[in-house]
């Protein structure tokens, strides 16, 4: 798992057997990622264009391995345990994206 990937993990409340598993984009630096037992995310959701301000969209693609329009939460950035972690699903593309999302958690 590397920065920019999103990938899907389990929360409290999901259903295994369902296959319930939230998005998320990993933001942890790389250097991190294999030395801690947490990871640095921002959760996603399907509902869109509510806090615009603290929101980048990505819409579904090959590469994202996203099925619908969804968002990244900017605003509600935490570490999870690595054991949370479910699978790779896709990675976030074109790298200029990242500088949007600089901009937001700067403000």
């Amino acid at each position: 798992m590397r920065r920019d990937d999103f990938a899907r993990r389990h929360r409290a409340g999901d259903d295994r057997r369902r296959g319930d598993h939230r998005p998320f984009l990993v933001v942890q630096s790389d250097l991190y990622n294999e030395t801690h037992n947490t990871i640095t995310v921002c959760p996603m959701t399907s509902v869109v264009g509510g806090e615009a301000l603290f929101r980048v969209a990505f819409s579904p693609r090959e590469h994202t391995g996203l099925t619908v329009e969804c968002e990244v939460q900017v605003d509600k950035i935490l570490s999870i345990p690595r054991n949370h972690i479910v699978k790779v699903i896709g990675h976030a593309s074109p790298p200029g994206w990242s500088r949007s999302i600089r901009r937001c958690a700067a403000g």
